[in-house]
């Protein structure tokens, strides 16, 4: 890998690159509960390289995601830089860059659009000369126009890294970054974290690796149970560790009065660390005494201990915070994921709509009553228009939240330091865009037989904006609560699509008995189908400046909810 340039300035090192107090947090699964961290408190020296270490369920994954602010813990205080995770937390995002362990993209951007939109997240939206050296120095400049899933496994591991430089944070969390990947590519990340290390970051790496930890960590923490078991010096630390050592399995558990002394790992699993051969030999000698034959066996030899500290006077300095900067860019980026499908977002709900036009604008057109001087036809068209909007508006914003979410690449707009708002108008924003050109493209499908007249355009325009906002709220909060595509499938065909046709979209609802037409009063989308009628025509079922405010109340309010609960993190974030 080659090396790269970076600013860097002198440090000051009276401030901890991460300072760590009294962390707790537990999980509840029904009446059960489990402590994942318990009281966990230790500092990070800047332009350290720092190890942390546990056997798995030891609580490391939650100490990141506590990090990441994906998991908020119950009690305890957290600090990159001196900026505070709750008060200071845009400026905490802005320090500190995450490496997660688990592979997840956006399946339809490219390895430059990745790099470009993360960029932008953290509000640093002509930053092309930093990716195309993050791309020289990671090997990934002739992958730049590829698919991120396209790439290998250890490819992808390199992008993953790459997003987590794009704002070059000073403090970088690497967690597990060479799992799963070849040796000669694990070595090749080895001397790209030294190289990191050695231009002013500080790096906490967390491996299951000892060969990693002895190579790289000047300093280490070892988590157990949810506790700091040790925390020193390298050196010290895995002295222990580095003796030989056995693993190995049994069919039944090793009585209590077993003379040698050994560690549980897990049930039926066994180690003991050992100086010398005959240790060994005494092991597998007692074993046999009381008929416990291993079923498994591993023999694990020591390692030595690389010295590995460079001495450091600089330090990098974190991105200013620009707030609302990040806004933008998830816009574009919601935006983009729509116009990659475009035949399925844009061009098959517009089929749909001229297929609904072509059918009961011939088989009702003269059967149906409508608005004085207005054929059946031009009344179905705003109608259809309308339905349309409201369905895709839904759509996209549902969709998108919730494959993220199952997908795990929501991760990437968690990191960086988006307000709710901005997270919310986003989503919802791409939502109105995808509305209002599928609208307009049933809407001059329409124009195959003969155009409607459009005596208002501004009250189609308000209308119309209106409704997509509505529904696009309405889909972002139905993506935060479904954890399946079923359950947003259900609430489409059992509550969206129903209130939607019986809302006056091929008909007057002066038609209906007086008891429905009641009743249609309490459907939200009838006053948006019929204010939207109103532009067209300048006649309606219902008075246009009610259904007006109807729809902006309504709206309003649905944007709200949904900007809370991305706020407070409503089923993404522990």
């Amino acid at each position: 890998m080659k090396q790269f340039k970076e600013e860097i300035s002198v440090a000051d090192f009276s401030i901890p690159a991460l300072r760590i107090a009294g962390i707790s947090k537990s999980f509840h699964a029904g009446k059960n509960q489990k402590k994942a961290l318990s009281d966990v408190s230790f500092s990070i020296e800047q332009g350290d390289f720092f190890g942390l270490l546990g056997p798995n369920g030891a609580g490391k994954s939650t100490l990141i995601s506590v990090l990441a602010k994906t998991v908020t813990p119950d009690s305890g205080d957290v600090s990159v830089l001196g900026f505070d995770i709750r008060r200071d937390w845009q400026q905490f995002k802005m320090a500190i860059g995450i490496v997660p362990q688990e592979i997840t993209f956006d399946p339809f951007l490219s390895v430059w659009e990745t790099l470009r939109l993360q960029s932008g997240y953290f509000g640093l939206r002509h930053n092309d000369k930093w990716l195309n050296e993050l791309l020289e120095v990671l090997d990934l400049a002739d992958k730049k126009k590829e698919s991120v899933m396209r790439l290998s496994g250890g490819m992808k591991r390199r992008v993953l890294i790459a997003q987590a430089l794009v704002h070059k944070p000073p403090l970088i969390v690497l967690d597990e970054p060479t799992a799963g990947v070849d040796i000669n590519l694990r070595h090749s990340l080895w001397t790209f974290m030294e190289e990191l290390n050695r231009k002013g970051h500080t790096i906490i790496l967390t491996t299951h690796y000892l060969e990693e930890a002895e190579r790289l960590c000047r300093n280490v923490a070892m988590l157990n149970h949810g506790r700091i078991a040790a925390l020193e010096n390298t050196r010290d630390l895995l002295k222990e560790y580095s003796k030989d050592r056995v693993v190995f399995t049994l069919s039944r558990p090793l009585p209590e009065d077993f003379p040698i002394q050994v560690e549980k790992l897990q049930d039926g699993f066994y180690c003991l660390n050992y100086d010398n051969p005959e240790a060994l030999r005494t092991l597998l000698d007692e074993l046999h005494k009381r008929g416990l034959e291993p079923e498994g066996l591993e023999i694990q030899l020591r390692r030595s201990l690389h010295e590995n500290y460079i001495k450091m006077n600089f330090k990098i300095k974190p991105q200013p915070y620009r707030p609302g900067a990040s806004f933008l860019t998830l816009l574009e980026k919601e935006i983009l994921r729509f116009k990659k499908i475009a035949l399925q977002t844009i061009f098959a709900p517009v089929l749909m709509g001229l297929l609904y036009l072509l059918v009961f604008g011939q088989v009702l057109a003269g059967k149906m009553p409508t608005f004085d001087g207005v054929n059946y036809l031009h009344f179905l068209v705003p109608g259809l228009v309308m339905m349309t909007m409201l369905q895709n508006a839904f759509g996209n914003s549902s969709s998108s939240m919730l494959s993220s979410k199952i997908m795990g690449s929501l991760i990437f707009i968690q990191l960086p330091p988006f307000a709710g708002w901005e997270l919310s108008l986003a989503m919802i924003g791409a939502s109105i865009v995808r509305a209002l050109i599928v609208g307009a493209g049933v809407l001059l499908a329409s124009f195959l037989w003969s155009p409607p007249p459009m005596d208002h355009l501004l009250w189609i325009l308000v209308f119309g904006f209106m409704g997509a906002a509505l529904m696009g709220s309405l889909g972002l909060i139905c993506g935060l609560w479904a954890d399946k595509f079923d359950q947003v499938g259900a609430f489409q065909s059992f509550v969206i699509l129903p209130l939607t046709f019986l809302s006056g979209v091929f008909y007057s609802i002066n038609q209906l008995p007086p008891i429905f037409q009641t009743l249609s009063r309490f459907n939200p989308f009838f006053y948006i189908i019929d204010g939207f009628r109103y532009g067209f025509f300048s006649q309606s079922d219902f008075n246009p400046w009610i259904s007006l405010s109807v729809v902006t109340i309504s709206g309003v309010a649905a944007v709200a909810f949904a900007t809370y609960l991305l706020q407070v993190g409503y089923k993404i974030r522990r």
